[in-house]
């Protein structure tokens, strides 16, 4: 049976689910507004650091480049201060890729491998990325490098040779390339601030273009969809030939309205020479300029090339010219057209033109009667044999024979050889003292030559005056008989 109930109670029991149901719907809205704000959150973060990203620039260390941030780039970082610059000494991948808006390698000396080209490649095609390559002279083949494998694919391709620049001004090394001419495309101009009319003629514009120093880089082939942005102008060798090359930036419409195509994949920009805008070359002529718009052109969507240099630019073919040098050393006889050889071989001989037979004998015999010479055999003629050495002839100059040294002079005393007796006496009288009798005696003797009359026992002073004392005897017994 049904339990009968209250008004009251039945009101009671409507304002409980009511308050309840109010509640519900107050914690609902709490939560639909938390979830809300974490989406928010969320999306910030990801905007925050999408635009951090875009501020990145990585500085790739990996392969082992010419020059780092620290060493040959300093310069080249506080040009870009208004970029994080990250330096990458890992692997390469598509993680850190992402991190940055522009890759930059300066002369890598090692080989990339199969999974970072394939990261770069991502990083171009997907994530509208920029990668900036500078070589040096010798191309690949002298870093040691396979980045043509990689650039192939966008029709950009490094050369292993060099540039030099014909004639001297300025730069004493001719690989340190002055170049007035070079750029090919006339918007990068008008990027860096040079004002002229950007379709008038080529030849107007020469004074009032960029010129850069381009030292010690090499030449690029381009093809589509790659366009050249620099050459090596008229002066330098090779003539005009590529020296940057972009890929991926759109050309404008040749109308004077901002009306441009944006990209939607990324950029690729390469230049062979990693020392443009080494410390030493980039304050040189507008090498600063140069990296300013480079660096705009591979960031900003909006920057656009001019659409008649970009699809007729003013390059020339690249032409080999054979080493001389080499092939003056191994010199070969020219190459001639010869006849169409017969299929009977002994044709190709002619018996005609040499022979060993009697035939003109006859007409031989019959010109000695024709010259009323008479007919005999030949004489046998003696030989005379000349000398093979011409004549003997007396020498001009007479001969040199050795002659012994001349004396040494310093050695021998002057005064004591040439002087008179007496003279020497003086001397060493005044030499002597008293207590020096016994060399004063010996001396006089040798002096007056008594020592040679005396043995070798005797010639002391004792056996000397004896023998003077005799010879007075002598001498005096002598003049008694007399």
């Amino acid at each position: 049976m049904p339990v009968a109930t209250s008004k009251s109670g039945l009101k009671d029991e409507f304002d409980i689910n009511t308050n309840s149901r109010s509640k519900n719907r107050k914690n609902n809205r709490e939560l639909d507004a938390d979830f809300q704000h974490d989406r928010l959150d969320l999306r910030d973060s990801e905007e925050q650091q999408k635009i951090d990203s875009s501020l990145n620039i990585l500085f790739n260390q990996s392969k082992d480049e010419l020059f780092s941030l620290t060493s040959g780039y300093k310069k080249f970082q506080r040009e870009l201060k208004s970029w994080k610059l990250i330096t990458n000494r890992d692997e390469i991948t598509l993680e850190r890729l992402v991190q940055a808006r522009i890759f930059i390698s300066v002369g890598p000396q090692k080989k990339f491998q199969s999974n970072e080209i394939e990261a770069l490649k991502r990083y171009i095609a997907h994530h509208n990325g920029s990668i900036f390559i500078m070589l040096s002279e010798g191309g690949e083949a002298k870093l040691n490098t396979n980045l043509n494998f990689f650039l192939e694919e966008f029709g950009i391709n490094v050369n292993n040779d060099s540039i030099i620049r014909t004639t001297f001004y300025k730069y004493f090394n001719p690989k340190e390339a002055l170049i007035p001419d070079g750029v090919l495309n006339r918007a990068l101009s008008e990027m860096a601030g040079k004002n002229f009319d950007i379709y008038g003629e080529k030849s107007d514009q020469t004074s009032q273009s960029l010129q850069f120093v381009y030292p010690f880089g090499s030449t690029l082939n381009v093809q589509k969809p790659a366009t050249p942005l620099l050459s090596s102008g008229s002066i330098c060798f090779p003539i005009k030939r590529p020296l940057c090359a972009i890929y991926g930036c759109s050309s404008s419409t040749g109308s004077n309205s901002f009306g441009f195509k944006k990209s939607s994949q990324g950029k690729i920009c390469v230049l062979g020479s990693s020392y443009m805008f080494h410390d030493s070359y980039i304050d040189k002529e507008e090498n600063r300029k140069l990296l300013e718009v480079l660096i705009k052109y591979l960031t900003d969507d909006n920057c656009y090339l001019d659409q008649i240099d970009s699809e007729d630019p003013d390059i020339n073919e690249y032409n080999d010219i054979p080493n001389i040098i080499n092939i003056s050393e191994r010199v070969k006889t020219c190459l001639q057209d010869s006849e169409e050889i017969p299929r009977d071989l002994t044709k190709l001989f002619d018996d005609e033109l040499f022979a060993l037979d009697m035939k003109n004998l006859p007409k031989v015999i019959r010109g000695f009667t024709d010259l009323k010479i008479k007919h005999e055999p030949l004489p046998l003629i003696s030989p005379q044999f000349e000398t093979p050495l011409p004549p003997l002839k007396p020498a001009i100059y007479p001969p040199r024979f050795y002659e012994p040294e001349a004396p040494l002079l310093e050695l021998f005393d002057l005064d004591e050889h040439f002087s008179s007796e007496n003279a020497r006496l003086a001397q060493l009288t005044n030499k002597c003292s008293d207590e020096d009798l016994e060399f004063y005696v010996r001396e006089c003797g040798e002096i007056l030559g008594v020592t040679r009359h005396l043995q070798q026992k005797e010639r002391d002073a004792k056996g000397i005056l004896a023998y003077i004392a005799s010879r007075i005897l002598e001498y005096k017994c002598l003049n008694v008989n007399s």
